[in-house]
């Protein structure tokens, strides 16, 4: 079987790579690994504006972690 997603349903690993590229020219934070997720989600029913919605949370999350430990080092 191919591996172009057309006869056996998986997502190519070129369009993983090709969206990867966009990501990082976007300066969007996603791994080849998070955009291999989203779109196996979509794959399988999950809306992507629900999927959007929940990965800008948690990039947000992450970074008032990153920032909170940030200011704690400065403080320690």
């Amino acid at each position: 079987m191919s591996s172009n997603g057309s006869s056996s349903g998986r997502i190519s690993d070129e369009l993983i790579d090709d969206l990867s590229q966009l990501s990082v020219l976007l300066d969007n934070s996603l791994s080849k690994e998070t955009i291999s997720s989203c779109l196996n989600l979509c794959e399988l029913g999950v809306e992507p504006e629900s999927l959007h919605t929940l990965v800008n949370h948690l990039l947000r999350k992450r970074q008032e972690i990153q920032q909170e430990s940030e200011a704690n080092v400065e403080f320690s």
